[in-house]
């Protein structure tokens, strides 16, 4: 939309795009085959954690929401051509970012790769089952644990597997140290964070 004001010999032009807000973005984004669209934090300044071997990862793939909408991809700060995402090596430490322009509009995404040892559990244990295979447990909505009885639902256990990392647990908003919840009594409803830190890499 574009509306010009003119008075007398001065013209001043305003103008507008107007994109649907959920048009603005990825619809596909993985990095070696893994969905990372989901990841928590992926749109913050900080940006998501995705955790890689020392073999790292081959490829990124796009697709924006709006075929129209422009992308630029950058790793490390050097921007990455189209032709060389899909063969493109990815190894911890490396930085990606992803910038998506619709018109006047843009959605910035960022993920920073670590090595996986250095932010990965060794134990997570609630009412002595292993957790740590849920599907969604690093998104932002997190997993989903269907408890037939709380009547005798108790119990997490954590462990970093890198014994530098800091691990801070968050239940209902609410920290705790893993120490402090060998007894928990959970019920519905209960929302559970862990948040392992080693360094300046965080992972939720």
């Amino acid at each position: 939309m574009v509306v010009t004001v003119k008075n007398g010999d001065r013209t001043q032009q305003y103008t507008v795009n107007l994109v649907h807000a959920d048009e603005v973005g990825l619809s596909t984004f993985t990095i070696g085959g893994m969905n990372v669209n989901g990841l928590a934090g992926l749109t913050t300044s900080q940006g998501a954690v995705l955790k890689v071997n020392q073999s790292g990862l081959k490829g990124i793939t796009l697709q924006t929401k709006d075929q129209e909408a422009s992308v630029t991809v950058k790793v490390n700060g050097t921007q990455i051509s189209s032709s060389q995402l899909a063969n493109y090596r990815l190894y911890a430490q490396d930085v990606v970012q992803v910038v998506v322009k619709d018109g006047t509009t843009t959605q910035e995404y960022k993920v920073k790769l670590v090595q996986a040892e250095n932010l990965s559990l060794d134990r997570f244990r609630i009412n002595g089952v292993d957790i740590r295979n849920l599907s969604g447990l690093t998104t932002t909505d997190g997993a989903i644990v269907e408890v037939q009885d709380f009547s005798s639902y108790n119990g997490l256990e954590v462990r970093a597997q890198d014994s530098a990392a800091v691990v801070t647990v968050k239940i209902n908003d609410s920290i705790y140290t893993p120490s402090q919840l060998s007894n928990f009594p959970f019920l519905s409803g209960d929302r559970v964070v862990v948040e392992v830190k080693n360094g300046s890499l965080v992972e939720t």
